[in-house]
């Protein structure tokens, strides 16, 4: 590793993404080296394609070095969220136009089937039926699952975040999943 990213790497995402912005491409590889790692993980649990992960991942860069030249960018307080938040417009953008998350070299290569297009769709309908669901949750409940879901936060840190017990959020927790079970029609993994 170059000693600049390494010495960059000390640096604070609000830094990093400043030195982005004036036009420091090693500020960017050391964004992408702290981020990506947990990015990836993110990519995974919402995907489950290497593939599409890849791409989509490539995309949110792109998008987010857009942001940085144009000086755009203005989420100074987390920069994970942000990048997060650009993945997931990515993804459901996609989904709501029914278009798969493809490279242009899988376009080339294989034309979209008709067990594509349903397995696109079904995926579609899945996590529509899943956001359906989180819609029907108490406020506390939804609170919890979506800072887990969509910021990766511990429990621990969600009740450090709301400023409740750790038993309290584990409880809302446990329920909101139970609750979501219910409304899924799914049993509880033994």
């Amino acid at each position: 590793m170059k000693k600049i990213i390494e010495t960059l790497l000390c640096k604070s995402d609000a830094e990093l993404a400043h030195l982005a912005e004036e036009g420091s491409n090693d500020a960017i590889e050391a964004l992408v080296l702290r981020h990506e790692p947990a990015l990836k993980k993110y990519l995974h649990a919402l995907l489950h394609n290497p593939d599409k992960e890849k791409d989509t991942l490539q995309e949110m860069w792109e998008k987010v070095l857009l942001q940085f030249r144009g000086h755009k960018y203005t989420e100074k307080d987390n920069l994970e969220k942000w990048l997060r938040t650009i993945i997931f417009h990515i993804i459901f953008s996609k989904k709501k136009k029914k278009v798969p998350v493809a490279s242009e070299a899988e376009v080339a290569l294989a034309s979209n089937t008709v067990a594509d297009e349903a397995e696109d769709e079904l995926n579609a309908e899945r996590i529509g039926l899943v956001n359906a669901s989180v819609t029907k949750l108490n406020d506390h409940m939804r609170l919890v699952i979506k800072m887990q879901l969509e910021e990766n936060l511990t429990i621990t840190e969600i009740a450090k975040r709301l400023h409740i017990k750790i038993n309290t959020a584990t409880s809302e927790f446990s329920k909101a999943i139970a609750k979501l079970r219910l409304l899924l029609g799914r049993k509880k993994k033994s």
